[in-house]
């Protein structure tokens, strides 16, 4: 009996020692497994969605500060296409945009004499001959037209001014083949700097009027009081 109580003993812790090597094996196998949590492909998803969602902010926030420096520097100014269909006066046109929208633009930094109404007095210094004036007005039509019809040209937008004007016209520099007409104008004495409006490019357009002037230049030929 005891000899068989040995025997069976013996199988018993066999069998014992076997079942746990079994476990040890099952156990091995499931640590190689990845943890859900862990998995690096969704936290990749998430991190590509919340840059997603923060990119139109950021373009946002750097569109508007870009902007505000354009406007507090002055520069640089938005240039427009476009084609005159019609000259109203030497300072006034009407373009056709590339969208084909019809606008009316006046002139930045210059005015020229009245020619459907009377010029304020004081506006040309001491020049009271009104019919003078108004001649250097169609002069300075004359002139737009020779230049302007039907031609392609830039227009130059400036932040100091401001898009429009008190009767909703379109303001901008207009430049021809690489010429400011606003300087052309001045230049020939078929238009004043109006220094009484802002805009960038007055200032430079002031020594050109006095040299105008000196020289009797166009308008300035009509004489003070």
């Amino acid at each position: 009996m005891n000899r068989y109580r040995i025997i069976t003993l013996l199988l018993l812790i066999l069998l014992s020692l076997a079942s746990c090597s079994t476990e040890k094996t099952d156990t091995t196998s499931n640590a190689s497994e990845s943890s859900p949590f862990e998995n690096p492909r969704q936290t990749s998803k998430i991190e590509e969605k919340l840059k997603e969602l923060g990119k139109p902010n950021y373009q946002s926030h750097v569109f508007e500060t870009t902007k505000r420096l354009e406007r507090e520097e002055g520069s640089p100014h938005l240039e427009v296409s476009a084609i005159v269909t019609r000259v109203i006066d030497g300072d006034t046109v009407d373009v056709r945009l590339s969208d084909g929208s019809i606008d009316r633009v006046r002139l930045l930094g210059v005015d020229t004499p009245e020619i459907q109404s009377a010029n304020k007095p004081g506006e040309y210094g001491g020049i009271t001959n009104e019919q003078c004036l108004r001649q250097w007005g169609f002069a300075g039509k004359d002139y737009a037209n020779d230049l302007l019809a039907g031609k392609s040209l830039t227009l130059v937008l400036d932040p100091i001014a401001g898009e429009r004007g008190t009767y909703g016209r379109l303001l901008a520099y207009v430049e021809i083949d690489g010429y400011d007409f606003s300087k052309l104008l001045i230049e020939n004495g078929l238009a004043r700097a109006a220094t009484e409006w802002s805009s960038s490019r007055v200032s430079s357009y002031v020594p050109l009027q006095e040299a105008a002037i000196t020289t009797n230049t166009g308008l300035w030929s009509c004489g003070g009081e």
